[in-house]
């Protein structure tokens, strides 16, 4: 059973850092909402559609859009034709949103300097060993995967060793797994 204390411990203190997080985001980028997110998710994965965009910062398809439309007339941001599909648009981030968008993943990093540097290198060791298993745990599908990571810093956790990821992984393939057995039993009646 977990105590009521570490539960209200835990959330203050996520409260806190994402406060302090989004702050400092906004100060350097100038910019609130999903725009740090799109620009940051954008750096990682080049090229990506403005569905899959969409679903990683969960927004409707015209929010998306509209989104879209604000960071390509702020020149952060261009859509491409794809290179195998001329009918698939691809998103981009121009030399200025590569800019931005690094400024935002610098933002984030110092927000969380302060608190981890209260920690011995052999308790962050354990946190982060810590925070991989509850965040494998925080993560039942690819749609929680995308949204948690719409801020990471893909070269400080690859994928091959990211919980996120790997939870997500696994998920799929559970899922997989169920629906083969289930249409096995179908076939046997």
């Amino acid at each position: 059973m977990t105590s009521p204390r570490l539960t209200n411990l835990a959330a203050a203190f996520a409260l806190a850092a994402t406060d302090d997080m989004l702050a400092g985001i906004e100060a350097t980028s100038a910019m609130i909402a999903g725009a740090p997110a799109a620009l940051a998710t954008v750096h990682a994965y080049p090229g990506m559609s403005l569905d899959t965009l969409r679903k990683f910062l969960r927004l409707t398809p015209s929010g998306a859009g509209r989104l879209v439309d604000r960071l390509v007339a702020a020149d952060l941001m261009e859509r491409r034709a794809g290179s195998s599909d001329q009918r698939f648009i691809a998103l981009h981030l121009t030399r200025r949103g590569h800019g931005i968008a690094n400024l935002v993943l610098a933002a984030r990093r110092r927000a969380m300097r302060q608190p981890l540097t209260a920690l011995t290198s052999q308790e962050q060791a354990m946190l982060e060993k810590l925070l991989d298993k509850m965040l494998y745990a925080m993560t039942p599908d690819r749609e929680r995967c995308d949204h948690i990571c719409r801020l990471c810093e893909i070269t400080a956790c690859p994928q091959d060793i990211c919980p996120v990821e790997t939870a997500a992984l696994a998920s799929q393939a559970s899922r997989a797994q169920s629906s083969k057995s289930r249409a096995k039993r179908k076939r046997r009646m």
